[in-house]
């Protein structure tokens, strides 16, 4: 399989077993961490990212479901989603 799948496939798995993995602390540098603590001024900043991850997540599960002209309209806001993670220099995994 190819490494793509392999880590699709390893995101599943990790789903599994903890659907807040992305907020997992090992996950963001320590500039990030103030922003992502619920216990901090950033706890909205926290909660909005729950609410994409989880709407991205609940996404990705029912893509299969969608009729082709909606998934048109994903493809196009997934690639807008990326070149904003590119502009601002989020690394590829």
């Amino acid at each position: 399989m190819s490494c793509s799948e392999a880590m699709h496939l390893y995101v599943q798995a990790i789903e599994v077993f903890d659907a807040d993995w992305i907020l997992w602390e090992g996950l963001r540098d320590e500039q990030e961490a103030p922003l992502l603590n619920a216990n901090t001024q950033g706890g909205a900043a926290h909660g909005a990212l729950h609410a994409a991850h989880a709407a991205i997540k609940e996404l990705r599960l029912g893509v299969a479901k969608l009729p082709p002209a909606q998934m048109v309209a994903v493809r196009a806001e997934c690639n807008a989603l990326l070149a904003a993670l590119d502009a601002h220099g989020v690394p590829h995994s």
